[in-house]
């Protein structure tokens, strides 16, 4: 079976400022949160691969091919305009040939029955099958879940040039012109991660499930606190589960970690620095005394207790301006963001 990973994505503003990295190549926690994604394909079956980025290509199959475990045989189509996600199938309308093939997120973590979709995909007659799950606000609810099964006679509807969205334009599409979409609830578990708040959330789940199945290399020092066998940790330093340490970190006297936590390969947390809900990556610091709430620290990112400081001062300003603003009638979720951004845009604007 073939599959094609979407891991282009537009930018939302809410990505890691300075990172650098797509959200594909996020720790999750010691591998990129694509690399659980062609797992979980490889598992279910997928012989074929390709991997849709746009402008990030030649970054993600750099990433993939290094490392211990190198991603071999990966197929890469380049998307610099970006042409969507339902944009990308059509580029790759030869590659995939006339067999039914899966169209899957890459900032998701998923573990749910693949076989069982494609055999009610089959069984219906679709031309597209949705996955959906059930809603996080309500299990009543079904919410697509970012994977889709397709017939390849459906993507001669889509545009071969300009941006085409799968739900907002190739499904209508699809329904248009007579063809079935089926709708399947997946047996299993469906994660999105959108943001940098999805993707703190979903790092306490991935540290518990992974403290279950220790890769080569690493210890269970307490209950949901995974160390790798190199890194250094101070006898004074207090870790609160789920908690995950990476080769060659190192964590000071007194500092107190709790959960979730991600510190990364080569990464450093000074003494008496206190970490909560964070994930620090690749040779990070965090700064003797300093604190960190609610944070995604890029790759070589350094936090100094000043700089702790002038994050929080700069955060509590922000709130403050954005309550006495205060919501306009009707307002949906674009303009909420729209309106915190222009917020953080304006240093100098009066409270």
């Amino acid at each position: 079976m073939y599959a094609v990973v979407l891991a282009g994505g537009v930018r939302s503003g809410l990505e890691v400022p300075g990172s650098g990295l797509p959200r594909a190549l996020w720790p999750f926690p010691n591998q990129p949160l694509i690399s659980h994604v062609l797992s979980f394909l490889a598992k279910s079956g997928c012989e074929k691969i390709a991997i849709c980025a746009n402008g990030k290509t030649r970054l993600i199959a750099s990433e993939l091919s290094s490392g211990s475990k190198p991603w071999l045989n990966l197929h890469y189509s380049e998307d610099p305009l970006p042409r969507g996600p339902a944009g990308c199938l059509r580029d790759l309308q030869d590659w995939l040939g006339e067999e039914t093939f899966v169209a899957i997120q890459a900032t998701a973590s998923y573990d749910f029955d693949l076989a069982a979709m494609l055999e009610e995909h089959k069984r219906s007659g679709a031309a597209i099958t949705v996955g959906a799950r059930q809603c996080p606000d309500d299990h009543d609810v079904l919410e697509p879940a970012g994977v889709y099964l397709v017939e390849p006679r459906a993507l001669a509807l889509i545009q071969p040039v300009g941006f085409q969205d799968f739900k907002e334009q190739f499904l209508p599409k699809v329904i248009a012109a007579g063809m079935k979409v089926h709708c399947h609830t997946l047996r299993g578990q469906a994660t999105l991660i959108h943001s940098a708040g999805h993707y703190l959330s979903a790092i306490r789940e991935a540290i518990l499930r992974a403290a279950e199945n220790l890769p080569a290399g690493y210890v269970l020092k307490a209950p949901g606190v995974v160390v790798h066998e190199s890194a250094k940790i101070d006898p004074t330093a207090r870790l609160s589960a789920p908690v995950w340490i990476d080769a060659g970190a190192e964590i000071g006297p007194g500092a107190v970690l709790a959960g979730p936590v991600v510190v990364g390969p080569n990464s450093k947390v000074g003494a008496g620095a206190v970490v909560h809900r964070t994930v620090v990556m690749k040779d990070g610091e965090i700064g003797s005394g300093a604190q960190v709430y609610s944070a995604i620290l890029p790759p070589n990112a350094v936090r100094s207790l000043q700089a702790a400081r002038e994050a929080i001062k700069k955060v509590k300003l922000a709130q403050t301006r954005l309550a006495k603003l205060g919501p306009p009638p009707g307002a949906g979720l674009r303009d909420r963001v729209g309106r915190m951004l222009s917020v953080f845009g304006r240093p100098d604007a009066k409270a």
